[in-house]
């Protein structure tokens, strides 16, 4: 699918589907983090902060329906997230980034950029022509790898109890 027809496409949701999310979203943040308190476990610390800024994208899709919801008058009416701006890995990490200063946590404690430049250049294999060798961009971790990923998983998993609390009183 093109990019031009990304951006014209939309997902109507029905709004009693929307609240779905919350748990969804949850449950998926959660599983990249403990995924990435695994990997960091045995030290992969630089495939662990990729999983977490997986799962603050995840809390980010949250915030992208629940502020759609916001502007919806008729509760018989669709939600209508553009499906580029759903699958937009920076809105999603700008969404959620916001979503965890809102709750008084600040991520950038953590003195690890959280962009999707950082996940890609800490994931994928790249050429160097001048060096003529592979490489993965390793330097936002090479000093202070240990205090950074502790600063970090801890931050994720307060805004996880704060989701969790959020999910619990839906339910009620």
């Amino acid at each position: 699918m093109s990019h031009q027809v990304l951006e014209n496409t939309v997902y109507r949701i029905p709004i009693e589907k929307v609240r779905q999310s919350l748990t969804e979203c949850f449950r998926s943040a959660l599983n990249f983090w403990q995924s990435g308190n695994y990997v960091a476990e045995k030290l992969g610390f630089h495939i662990a902060v990729g999983l977490i800024i997986l799962g603050i994208e995840e809390l980010g899709k949250y915030v992208l329906l629940d502020e759609a919801i916001a502007k919806i008058e008729d509760p018989k009416e669709t939600v209508e997230i553009p499906v580029g701006i759903f699958k937009s890995h920076r809105i999603k990490l700008e969404k959620g980034q916001s979503l965890f200063k809102n709750w008084g946590f600040d991520l950038e404690q953590a003195g690890i950029p959280l962009t999707n430049q950082t996940r890609e250049s800490l994931w994928y294999v790249a050429w160097d022509p001048e060096k003529q060798e592979f490489k993965r961009d390793l330097g936002v971790l090479a000093t202070g790898a240990f205090p950074k990923m502790d600063t970090l998983q801890e931050l994720m998993r307060r805004g996880l109890v704060k989701m969790q609390e959020l999910e619990r009183a839906s339910l009620v």
